[in-house]
């Protein structure tokens, strides 16, 4: 997925099952670009019951993105682990790891190859955004 605005909400309207979403790329830190990262996270979980984080790779930041949405939903992944049971919510799988990386060369920088998919990251002029 790349950024987690508010369009996270229409993921599964689209018929993409949100438990599939295991990686997301940061473009910038708007906050329309981030203000659903919290809530793609508990989704996944929920619907999924994936027992390892939601990946976020982006620019140098993405670190204190990540973390900042970490403790944010610390207390309702508490609530949802002792109200479900690890069993259907492993307390792994409500959190985010961050994969941040340096602004990339002129050519890009391949920040994921998997599976067949490359995903390269490149700059733009996003004036006074930076990243």
């Amino acid at each position: 997925m790349i950024d987690a605005g508010s369009g996270v909400s229409q993921v599964g309207a689209m018929g993409i099952p949100v438990g599939r979403v295991d990686n997301v790329f940061l473009t910038h830190f708007h906050s329309d670009h981030i203000n659903s990262l919290g809530e793609l996270m508990t989704q996944r979980w929920a619907n999924s019951g994936k027992d390892f984080p939601l990946s976020v790779h982006g620019p140098l930041g993405t670190n204190t993105i990540v973390a900042g949405f970490n403790m944010a939903y610390g207390a309702d992944r508490s609530y949802r682990e002792a109200h479900h049971t690890t069993a259907v919510m492993p307390p792994r799988g409500g959190l985010a790891t961050a994969h941040a990386f340096n602004l990339p060369p002129a050519n890009g920088l391949v920040v994921l190859e998997k599976n067949g998919l490359t995903v390269t990251a490149f700059g733009v002029d996003h004036s006074p955004v930076d990243p």
